[in-house]
């Protein structure tokens, strides 16, 4: 878990441009601890100690000082925090935004849209550079508490501001404007911040605890977990299973969860993610350049198998992108079974016969044979398996294991066979590095990455899955999973949508058990 690149991080698919209204949540009743206070402890790696709650580290702890626009709730929808209601063009273009009444800083200052537009130049001045620039044309401001923003051609994604920015959070005008810019990433605001969330700040000891009680100013009232600790260093298992801390936020490795399995004091919650590990063709090799060739290695690969030796929790497998929307609504189509001998038809009709018995396919004398360069972590685990695979159809696919950096290289040269990496939406472009030059289908999506309207965005996505599905211009081996793992006297989280204690600390509750 490292230090992002500024304004880099990309949102998660839990930012989706679900345009829906608010909610809440109810829970019983919370337990005590003997001072009569309820608390938890959250685990945090020693090195965020001093900035775990500044821009310089991109983890959802913010969430507890600071409030962004929208978040998720347990259905997948969005719901305001910032935000009481929104509303928009007919194109998606122009957005007029309401802040809840009465919202304010823990100093006691109202929160107000000046604050917004603060924020988004002071994270876009040439001195901090913390955000893509947003194409807005422009930002009008019509009150304390209403906001106008007009959109050219769509809202960059990543790390640029959206219409709806739900991991975005935004900071107090009043105490920040005189500073100098050019120290932002080092301020001492940041080591003891004053927000607008759930959770003020109260005491940091140094390298070891950050300390915050609940918010009794919060909208939505004083959250029922009155005290939160970050706890810093140690082994985070070690720390969970000796009782040190109650909580430990993503990401946590599914090998990690796995030795927790049989725990029972632990609930381990997971997410699916966009991402998730692919296995690339190079499609100037003869051996990818029949998308018949390329289907039938698809029906070879066992996905569920891949997910259970790298530990993955039960969850839908999808061969195509789509939107959050439609994973949402259920309406992703289904990857390509895992067909072991309508693989072995589609080679042969395609010319690729095992002639010498060996066990490889050949043809015109050449075998099927190609080395897939595998990255580190669940990369290389899924090369193993999709290895005995692909052999089981006569296709021999050799491993070469490299360092994450040279595989990254390797993958934007376009100097490899095959690759079994992490999935990159800025590789299947025009001119992309695999060589892949279906103009239809790169035109879609580039027009989905272009797309600021949800609606047009699904009907591009239900477009492009057939065609996608056709062609195969990647086999995608496992879904991007995100888990969190929490004590179970911790209340209130649930998968696939609030699986992030810190995000939600606001809506949990403790109950010890008897």
């Amino acid at each position: 878990m490292g230090r992002p690149g500024r304004g880099a991080r990309v949102t998660t698919l839990l930012g989706a441009l679900l345009l829906v209204g608010c909610s809440s949540s109810e829970g019983p009743g919370e337990g005590r601890s003997e001072s009569g206070a309820s608390s938890v402890t959250v685990h945090y790696i020693s090195e965020a100690s001093e900035e775990i709650l500044s821009p310089n580290w991109d983890m959802p702890a913010r969430f507890l000082v600071f409030m962004p626009l929208v978040r998720n709730d347990a259905n997948g929808d969005l719901e305001g925090m910032l935000l009481s209601r929104w509303e928009h063009t007919p194109d998606y273009l122009t957005w007029t935004y309401h802040l809840r009444p009465n919202l304010r800083w823990h100093d006691g200052v109202p929160v107000t849209a000046h604050d917004i537009r603060f924020t988004i130049d002071l994270l876009n001045h040439p001195e901090v550079l913390g955000l893509s620039p947003g194409r807005y044309s422009d930002f009008t401001i019509h009150d304390d508490t209403t906001y106008t923003v007009t959109w050219e051609g769509g809202p960059p994604r990543g790390g640029g501001p959206r219409p709806l920015h739900d991991y975005m959070v935004f900071f107090p005008r009043h105490l920040l404007e005189d500073l100098d810019p050019a120290g932002f990433w080092s301020w001492d605001f940041w080591k003891q911040p004053v927000g607008n969330g759930p959770y003020r700040f109260v005491r940091r000891v140094a390298k070891t605890m950050i300390e915050l009680e609940a918010n009794p100013d919060f909208f939505s009232g004083k959250p029922r977990i009155d005290l939160v600790r970050l706890r810093f260093g140690g082994d985070a298992i070690v720390e969970l299973l000796a009782g040190n801390v109650d909580i430990l936020p993503w990401p946590v490795q599914p090998r990690d969860a796995l030795k927790l399995k049989e725990d029972r004091r632990f609930v381990a919650y997971h997410s699916p993610q966009g991402a998730g590990v692919v296995l690339y063709w190079n499609h100037g090799n003869p051996l990818f350049a029949d998308k018949k060739v390329r289907r039938a290695l698809s029906l070879a690969v066992d996905r569920e198998e891949i997910a259970r030796v790298n530990d993955l929790p039960d969850m839908a497998l999808y061969d195509v992108p789509y939107s959050p929307r439609q994973y949402v609504n259920g309406d992703v189509i289904p990857p390509l079974p895992h067909d072991p001998e309508a693989s072995r038809r589609l080679l042969a009709e395609a010319g690729w016969e095992d002639e010498d018995g060996d066990g490889v396919r050949e043809r015109d004398g050449v075998p099927f044979r190609f080395t897939a360069l595998a990255s580190p972590g669940p990369g290389g685990r899924a090369a193993i398996p999709l290895q005995a695979q692909l052999r089981e159809v006569g296709v021999d696919m050799q491993i070469e294991s490299l360092e994450f950096g040279l595989v990254k290289r390797s993958l934007r040269s376009g100097d490899f066979e095959a690759m079994v990496h992490r999935y990159r939406g800025d590789i299947l472009v025009h001119g992309s590095p695999t060589g892949y030059a279906n103009a239809e289908v790169l035109d879609l999506l580039e027009a989905i990455t272009a797309s600021i309207s949800p609606v047009l965005e699904d009907s591009l996505y239900l477009e492009l899955a057939p065609l996608f599905q056709a062609d195969m211009p990647l086999i995608r081996l496992l879904p991007g999973v995100e888990m969190a793992m929490a004590h179970r006297k911790v209340k209130g989280l649930s998968s696939p949508w609030q699986i992030y204690p810190v995000w939600y600390m606001d809506e949990l509750w403790i109950e010890e058990e008897e």
